[in-house]
């Protein structure tokens, strides 16, 4: 497989995030900066609050 991010061939467990598959957490943390402009940490949060309003709705 190749890192969409870096572009290494690695072997072993990718790690995907927004339908890519990265070699680390490192490189998809760093695509999504790039891409989103945010950090490590907004990344994480990136969407939660959409799935609670949307829970909310469903109730």
């Amino acid at each position: 497989m190749e890192c969409a991010y870096c572009g290494i061939d690695f072997n072993g467990k990718p790690y995907r995030r927004d339908g890519e598959i990265y070699c680390s957490k490192e490189c998809a943390d760093a695509d999504g900066e790039e891409r989103f402009g945010l950090e490590d940490e907004e990344y994480d949060d990136y969407g939660d609050d959409v799935e609670e309003e949307d829970l909310e709705e469903e109730f």
